[in-house]
């Protein structure tokens, strides 16, 4: 049987500083195999890193989230770019818009989210972007930054049918998270009907956006079999089908898995 893959999640969250090999057992059981950690800090990054060295099927991305680009300066950029030419790095990420919080200010975001997709240009690494309330601006940078197709994976998507196609024509890989299983996500599963099969990418955003019946609680890699089963349920195929197009796109897109 494939084994599942979650492309996305925080194990370096204290929230799992207590059980973090329990968390990875539980995963293994359900079926799991490789994780990638998401950095969303400088010092995230870090952290990530040393999981990454820790256990063997666990990845990173260096990057710094949109919430802290009011703190990146030249030598956050230095320390990312240092992370992120590690062997087991695999993204630039997540880095992104959020005009929604509003924990930084935007034209900050907007410089910093250039800078990184320079980056990742540089080291020839995928982007794995958030977004959010921000689509039309990070796709006007997206575009105005493009020399090509991109390479990388809107992560945890949310902007609907309307940028979907454009994310699409830019190159870029669809993730799937727990907001799939929400009741009201109606809009979401609608474009599932639109993702290519050889686009699509499952993650779990732990230790947040837990999926329906476990919403509430502290969402773990172990759930993201939630997260496949309703996408399978959508497309018309089994688990199976979906865990063989996942990992596929995983191995295409970061490099990782058979």
């Amino acid at each position: 049987t494939r084994r599942l893959i979650d492309t996305h999640a925080h194990l370096d969250d204290e929230r799992f500083s207590g059980d973090l090999d329990e968390v990875l057992r539980r995963y293994a059981e359900s079926g799991g195999g490789l994780i990638i950690n998401a950095a969303a800090s400088l010092e995230s990054g870090k952290t990530s890193k040393q999981l990454s060295e820790k256990y063997e099927n666990i990845y990173f991305t260096a990057g710094v989230h949109p919430h802290e680009a009011d703190l990146v300066n030249t030598a956050v950029m230095d320390g990312v770019k240092e992370l992120a030419s590690s062997d087991k790095a695999v993204a630039i990420g997540e880095v992104g818009l959020d005009f929604c919080l509003m924990h930084s200010e935007k034209e900050n975001q907007r410089r910093v989210f250039a800078d990184f997709i320079g980056l990742s240009g540089e080291l020839d690494l995928p982007l794995a972007v958030h977004v959010r309330d921000a689509h039309g601006e990070a796709l006007d940078i997206l575009k105005g930054q493009a020399s090509g197709p991109y390479r990388g994976v809107m992560h945890c998507y949310s902007g609907g049918r309307e940028h979907l196609k454009t994310y699409l024509d830019l190159g870029f890989h669809i993730s799937l998270g727990g907001v799939l299983t929400f009741k009201k996500a109606d809009a979401l599963r609608e474009c599932v009907r639109y993702i290519p099969a050889d686009r699509v990418l499952f993650e779990t955003d732990c230790p947040y956006l837990a999926p329906e019946p476990l919403r509430g609680r502290r969402n773990e890699p172990a759930y993201i079999s939630y997260i496949f089963d309703k996408y399978a349920l959508i497309a018309g195929i089994d688990r199976e089908q979906a865990a063989e197009q996942n990992a596929g796109n995983c191995l295409s897109l970061f490099g990782i898995g058979e």
